[in-house]
């Protein structure tokens, strides 16, 4: 199952139910705000 999201796409693997995420590493701006570094390609 899959579904959009604010993070991006969002599945579920049906057989645990566990969330399968993108991983993304982030800083924090002076803005409080967050701006992604680096994320892992879409498999």
């Amino acid at each position: 199952m899959s579904r959009s999201s604010t993070e991006g796409m969002l599945r579920n693997d049906r057989a645990n139910n566990h969330a399968i995420l993108t991983p993304r590493i982030a800083v924090c701006r002076a803005d409080g705000a967050f701006g992604i570094v680096w994320e892992a390609a879409i498999r």
